[in-house]
């Protein structure tokens, strides 16, 4: 019998064939950033995570990856937006007590985030706006590509967060 992250772990290995990722971190968020591995291209900066002790959850800010444009890169959101919540959970030093919340988009929202096997989407909220908010569980694991999750080093001149929508 195969383990339970079977098929993340498949897509996470071939992730980080095409891509690194790398990680600014912030006392109550971090910044990620995606690279094609070949030509050092940024492909992403848009991935942001940020920690909410007292409501106890991690807020994804940001994810738009942008890997569903590139070819031959079928599932690689999913295993890009497994490992950065792995790795922030483990950075922050989170436990199974937190949970993950968003705002979406409906249509995101059925497209990509309920079809994460690994978590537990739900809509807990539609705004008038066209926004939902979403939640769901968290638990922590062992993964072992974690590590290979690097860290950014910037000058103090150097501006690290795009902020256009």
């Amino acid at each position: 019998m195969k383990n339970k992250h079977f098929f993340i772990e498949e897509k996470v290995g071939c992730l980080f064939e095409k891509f690194n990722l790398s990680c600014f971190p912030n006392d109550s968020f971090n910044t990620y950033f995606i690279k094609d591995r070949k030509t050092g291209e940024v492909i992403s900066r848009e991935l942001v995570l940020c920690l909410d002790k007292f409501g106890k959850k991690i807020h994804v800010s940001r994810f738009y990856p942008e890997l569903n444009k590139r070819p031959l890169c079928k599932y690689l959101s999913a295993a890009c937006f497994y490992i950065l919540i792995q790795h922030f959970a483990k950075e922050k030093k989170i436990d199974n007590s937190f949970h993950i919340s968003l705002d979406c988009t409906p249509e995101v929202f059925s497209s990509f985030y309920t079809k994460l096997v690994d978590f537990h989407f739900i809509n807990t909220f539609k705004s008038a706006g066209r926004s939902i908010s979403a939640d769901s569980d968290f638990e922590i694991s062992d993964f072992e590509f974690i590590s290979m999750v690097s860290y950014e080093v910037f000058d103090e001149n150097e501006f690290y967060f795009n902020s256009d929508f």
